[in-house]
């Protein structure tokens, strides 16, 4: 009887090798779902860390950063709260899909080796926390936003005066409140 199997079999009996390999070959290509691509599209998306700052609302910076990770209450109802994040990286740069593609077509996915671990190590967004203080009303008076390791994260020129500012925009609204709770 000759029937055709998924194996060929040669003149000396055995499996033909090439045929198993490229079998093989095709089928971890075809079901396998590319990692890197998979993590590119769906890496994080950047957060505006310029728009946390003192004078914003407690609700602006849990819609930016989440709920917080913990919260502490001081006896005068003042709130402290941390926040860990991930900064992403801009949507521009998830073009490097197509690059991805590109390599995992002409090397039959062996470029999932090299792209996989630096899309984890480098290309998915840096880790953050955030401290916030708060006063009785929701405002934010301090902010601190470090790197996970607890290093500050660099500020820049302009930074620094969107900081003063904004310490200024609080203190105006402080003395308003002020104002506020003297009138009667």
């Amino acid at each position: 009887m000759n029937r055709l199997s998924l194996l060929e079999f040669d003149k000396h009996g055995g499996a033909d090798l090439k045929n198993y390999t490229i079998a093989f070959l095709c089928s971890v290509l075809a079901f396998s779902p590319g990692c890197s691509i998979y993590k590119a599209a769906n890496a994080p998306a950047p957060i505006p860390l310029k728009e946390i700052q003192a004078g914003v609302d407690r609700n602006r910076v849990i819609a930016l950063l989440g709920m917080p990770r913990s919260t502490e209450v001081t006896a005068d109802h003042e709130r402290t709260d941390m926040h860990e994040y991930i900064d992403g990286n801009p949507q521009e740069s998830k073009a490097r899909i197509i690059l991805y593609v590109a390599g995992d077509l002409f090397t039959l996915g062996l470029a999932e080796l090299i792209f996989w671990p630096l899309e984890l190590a480098t290309l998915q967004g840096a880790e953050g926390r955030a401290v916030i203080s708060y006063d009785r009303g929701g405002i934010a008076k301090n902010v601190f936003l470090t790197k996970m390791d607890g290093s500050p994260r660099s500020t820049t020129q302009s930074q620094q005066v969107e900081k003063e500012e904004a310490m200024s925009a609080y203190e105006y609204r402080q003395s308003k409140f002020a104002k506020e709770e003297k009138t009667p």
